[in-house]
């Protein structure tokens, strides 16, 4: 302002910058400290892979080997088993037993930034598993 109190041209551009300065940075504040989404998409892609193993007979198979203590067609299931996640997966994803506390595969990266988790009860047996990112 002049010593007449009039409102001048760069008093109003002052004005301007200092209003978009503050809806920047609140804006940016407010998108940076949101809380996180949930990212159902990738929920669903666990409980799709736990599904398709489920749909090929292969957890049945599994948990009936286990109750046999069959050695031999555990290990079989488990390579198919494993054939399905490496492809599916990406490779970075664990499946593991909660009844017996055994982790069935293991391909968990050491690195990750979360984790998605799916369970699927069969024959007394709870399978979980863990997909890593």
């Amino acid at each position: 302002m002049n010593n007449k109190g009039q409102f001048l041209l760069y008093d109003m551009l002052l004005a301007v910058i200092i209003i978009l300065l503050v809806l920047v940075s609140t804006t940016y504040l407010l998108e940076t400290n949101s809380i996180a989404k949930t990212d159902t998409n990738r929920h669903k892609d666990s409980r799709y892979l736990l599904n398709l193993i489920e749909d090929e007979g292969l957890l049945t198979k599994l948990s009936l080997a286990l109750d046999r203590n069959d050695s031999i067609q555990i290990n079989k299931t488990i390579e198919k088993i494993d054939y399905i996640l490496s492809s599916s997966c990406k490779g970075e994803c664990t499946l593991s037993d909660e009844n017996t506390n055994q982790i069935l595969i293991n391909h968990a990266p050491k690195n990750y930034k979360d984790i998605t988790s799916s369970k699927k009860h069969v024959n007394n047996h709870t399978y979980v598993i863990k997909e890593y990112n």
